[in-house]
């Protein structure tokens, strides 16, 4: 017996079933059969809709099944990118091991970049987005997408996103498997849940995005979260805990791949500091597997907030899904290097997912090119594959400066007098990864291990010689605001 209305001929029939039908005939070098050969896939589609399935649920079923007939390969594996790829893709699932990011491969440092309003971007310049998907494939492992933005901030600019769109749901698919061509896993994230549903249920949109993921891979989706700054974008403003978890689950009984989150806590603590570990806990819950988190945004205190998540916060999953960068209508635009560069290989090397924010990502993209603009898009990843930080870095002991045991720190701290605010890092047996930045006047390092030591700038190598234990080895004044210290014994 049916559960749900029937199909929209107009929207759903037309719009989308069949414009996916037709695509697969398309990708398999057919033409499409006007006779019963295409009609037994509307029909099988139907009959589970009269049965009770859901139409997306009976879409993926029937829409697979065309690709086994057709001899489709429905994983196919990336095409070859022009130039230098160079981010290492994700290897099958998106998998928490334990407190770890990892994939199949193992252990993993997962990299991404946020563009909010690509969806828009995409229905209206296709061809221009396909091409700058090819640009970010090169530097980053997936995007945070999102499926609905809707006040007037973005719609005033042109730059809103709407699931009532009539072609939306074909132009998600669609979208999702040009990522996947590429080899790029996509974030997805949510806002302005308010202006799509006033005062209504939200749940239902969520599921609906679910399926139509689902209708792709188990792949695509490798982060999902409820809400963007859920305590101002919510449906009905009924923003809690458990409103996110109920939503998640629903969400997960569909789509159960890859991980999951509620939202960033930030605006919901009580206390004023949306990353104190009780407000990180909080928004952690079942069946969420990782936090989110948007980040002090200035610095230096961005960088110490970003590593004490990990030293002193509780040992959570974190995902940085939204850091402060560069660029126009960036919350706290910060468009110094030297900042980006000591803030976001801090996530890396102390474990933590990091996403790429910029202006390019909210209402400035144009034209293929634009994320180029912007700087980090290729520089860090570009800094990060020459400085060779280890995949597996989240299974060393994070470790501040002012132990006696740590391999690198300096001869005083800025509370003392002359030097930096903070040496923190992360360290095995014999190597280590340290990252100094702030304070004032000259900083002076110091080595506790005899090593080759490597220094990084925003720059590239600032600094490279092998050092005795005890030894000061570089002063340096402290307008270089972060330098990344690489140690091997």
């Amino acid at each position: 017996m049916a559960t749900q209305p029937y199909p929209s001929e107009g929207d759903w029939w037309v719009g989308y079933y069949s414009v996916e039908v037709e695509r697969r005939y398309h990708q398999a070098g057919l033409p499409f059969p006007d006779n019963a050969a295409a009609f037994i896939w509307y029909s099988r589609c139907a009959y589970d809709i009269a049965a009770g399935m859901t139409k997306e649920a009976s879409a993926a079923k029937h829409l697979k099944g065309l690709e086994e007939a057709l001899g489709l390969n429905p994983n196919p594996e990336p095409e070859p990118i022009p130039g230098d790829k160079v981010v290492v893709p994700i290897v099958g699932y998106v998998r928490t091991d334990g407190k770890k990011w990892a994939d199949d491969s193992g252990l993993r440092s997962f990299r991404i970049m946020s563009w909010f309003p690509v969806l828009r971007c995409y229905r209206d310049n296709p061809d221009g987005v396909r091409k700058e998907l090819d640009n970010i494939a090169l530097y980053w492992q997936g995007i945070r997408v999102f499926w609905h933005l809707g006040v007037d901030w973005w719609s005033g600019a042109g730059y809103d996103v709407s699931p009532k769109w009539p072609e939306f749901d074909s132009l998600f698919v669609n979208f999702l498997n040009d990522c996947k061509a590429r080899g790029l896993r996509v974030s997805l994230s949510t806002g302005d849940m308010q202006v799509l549903e006033p005062s209504g249920s939200e749940d239902h949109w969520h599921e609906h995005i679910a399926h139509l993921a689902a209708s792709v891979d188990q792949y695509i989706i490798s982060w999902n979260g409820v809400w963007n700054e859920g305590w101002q974008n919510t449906a009905g403003h009924r923003a809690n805990v458990e409103t996110a978890r109920n939503i998640a689950a629903k969400r997960k009984n569909i789509y159960p791949w890859g991980a999951h989150g509620l939202t960033d806590p930030a605006g919901f603590d009580e206390n004023g500091d949306p990353e104190a570990p009780d407000t990180l806990a909080k928004w952690s819950q079942s069946p969420a597997n990782h936090t989110l988190v948007h980040g002090t945004r200035v610095y230096p205190d961005s960088i110490r907030r970003a590593f004490n998540l990990m030293y002193e916060g509780g040992g959570f999953l974190v995902n940085q899904d939204e850091p402060v960068g560069p660029g126009p209508d960036v919350y706290q635009r910060d468009d110094d290097p030297k900042h980006l560069f000591g803030l976001y290989t801090m996530h890396l090397i102390s474990g933590q997912m990091t996403t790429y924010f910029s202006g390019h990502g909210l209402k400035s993209w144009k034209q293929p090119g634009d994320f180029f603009k912007d700087w980090g898009f290729k520089e860090l990843p570009v800094l990060w594959k020459e400085m060779g930080i280890p995949e597996d870095i989240a299974n060393w002991q994070i470790k501040p400066g002012h132990h006696g045991d740590s391999a690198i720190y300096p001869r005083q701290f800025s509370n003392n007098g002359n030097g930096p605010d903070r040496c923190d890092g992360s360290q095995t047996g014999n190597e280590a990864w340290f990252i100094v930045s702030g304070g004032r006047g000259n900083w002076e390092i110091l080595s506790r291990r005899n090593a080759h030591i490597k220094v990084w700038s925003h720059n590239g190598v600032f600094w490279e010689g092998d050092v005795s234990a005890g030894t000061m080895f570089l002063t340096v004044g402290s307008d270089v605001k972060a330098l990344v210290f690489h140690s091997k014994s």
